[in-house]
């Protein structure tokens, strides 16, 4: 049974679950789903004064008509 089988994904994995992709090659995550990917890559934070030492870089890309069948409505969904 699936249920019983821990969530494990780190480096060089891959899970599939209900249409969703996710790979982790060696440096950056992929996650894709109906047509749509997003990239998540962490970095350094350059010439930083305060803060956080590391960023995620993050980038959505389309595939086939996915761009044209959905119509941009924010990153989180907010109102």
């Amino acid at each position: 049974d699936q249920r019983d089988v821990p969530f494990v994904f780190g480096r060089r994995g891959e899970r599939r679950c209900h249409g969703l992709d996710m790979r982790m090659p060696f440096t950056h995550a992929v996650f894709a789903f109906v047509g749509w990917a997003i990239t998540v890559r962490g970095n350094h934070v350059y010439d930083r004064l305060s803060g956080p030492r590391h960023r995620l870089d993050v980038s959505i890309s389309a595939a086939g008509d996915a761009a044209r069948r959905d119509l941009p409505h924010g990153l989180l969904g907010l109102y």
